[in-house]
């Protein structure tokens, strides 16, 4: 994660496969664990487009609840 402002855009568009992989909960996790431990960044704008299959709604939900804890 490289920023020059307090606040962070990120577009998930599916690592294996453009618009169509799932990430697993490990990778949300590294994800979420690197994004609370900057402190720098108050304010996240993320954005899932790996939409094929619905992958986006549950990626987003599941990001979601590891960053509320």
């Amino acid at each position: 994660m490289i920023h020059n402002t307090d606040f962070l855009y990120y577009r998930f568009h599916g690592e294996e496969a453009l618009y169509a992989s799932d990430y697993s909960s490990a990778q949300l996790t590294d994800f979420g664990k690197e994004l609370k431990s900057n402190r720098d960044i108050k304010k996240a704008f993320i954005f899932f487009n790996n939409d094929i299959n619905t992958y986006a709604v549950n990626n987003a939900k599941e990001l979601y609840k590891l960053l509320a804890d």
